[in-house]
C-alpha cells in the first residue's frame, strides 16, 4: 500500500510512502505538514510531506495529533488474539481485546507521557 496525496487545484497526485509497506489508521497534524499512521509492524511513524522525510516513533497503534501538535495514540500491553483469515505468507492477522493505555509523545520520540488507561470489562 502507498499514501498518496492528491491536490485539489490541480489534480496532481504525490506519492509519499513506499509500495512495499502497510500502513493504517492515518491523521494530518494541525499545521498540515505531516501525517501519523501505524505501520504493519505496529510502529506510530510520521512523514513530513514537504520533506518527504519518514520516522518510526514508538510502538502503538491508532494515532492522532493533538492540538499542540503531539501525537497521541495506544498501546497495549496484553496478549494478541489470532484472528482466523490466513493473510499472503500463511501469517494470521491479528487484533487486540479493548483496552489499553493511552501515551502523549512528541514528534522526535521524546516525552512519552501516559495520559489514561482502559481496562477491560
Amino acid at each position: 500500500m502507498e499514501i498518496h496525496i492528491i491536490n485539489l487545484k490541480n489534480s496532481n497526485i504525490t506519492t509519499v510512502t513506499e509500495k512495499t509497506a502497510e500502513y493504517t489508521t492515518f491523521s494530518w497534524s494541525p499545521d498540515s505538514n505531516k501525517i501519523v499512521f501505524t505501520s504493519k509492524d505496529e510502529f506510530i511513524c510520521t512523514i513530513n510531506i514537504k520533506e518527504n522525510k519518514f520516522q518510526k516513533i514508538t510502538k502503538g497503534d491508532y494515532p492522532s495529533w493533538s492540538p499542540d501538535s503531539l501525537i497521541l495514540y495506544r498501546k497495549y500491553e496484553g496478549n494478541k488474539v489470532s484472528w482466523p483469515k490466513q493473510l499472503n505468507g500463511g501469517e494470521y492477522e491479528t487484533y487486540y481485546a479493548k483496552g489499553g493505555k493511552y501515551y502523549t509523545i512528541k514528534t522526535d520520540g521524546t516525552n512519552k507521557e501516559l495520559f489514561l488507561i482502559l481496562k477491560k470489562n
